[in-house]
């Protein structure tokens, strides 16, 4: 399903702004589900580059740079071994699993 907009009602500001969109909307269609049957990437959790200032565990996919890995945790708050890309479908594992997110 596609939104149609009437371009003569936005500003020119506007306009550009829904290009830009566009255009990243078009380039993440293409990485969506791209690298799910690639092998397991080895990686260590602590090198990788946080989603954000504030995430302490959701990183930045290494492989298609515009993914995002969740992070999900055992129950003694260790972060799991595997984890895969919400956009591309790479799957990884984390070398440092074990000491990350541990509960003192």
């Amino acid at each position: 399903m596609s939104t149609r907009i009437n371009k003569k009602y936005l500003t020119k500001t506007h306009q550009e702004e829904s290009e830009r969109n566009f255009r990243k909307t078009k380039k993440v269609d293409n990485l969506a589900g791209i690298n799910l049957m690639e092998k397991l990437i080895f990686v260590k959790h602590s090198d990788l580059e946080r989603l954000s200032e504030d995430s302490v565990f959701k990183s930045v996919c290494p492989k298609c740079k515009e993914g995002t890995l969740l992070v999900s945790r055992e129950a003694d708050g260790r972060i799991r071994k595997h984890d895969i890309c919400v956009l591309c479908g790479q799957h990884f594992i984390y070398t440092d699993f074990k000491t990350i997110g541990r509960k003192n």
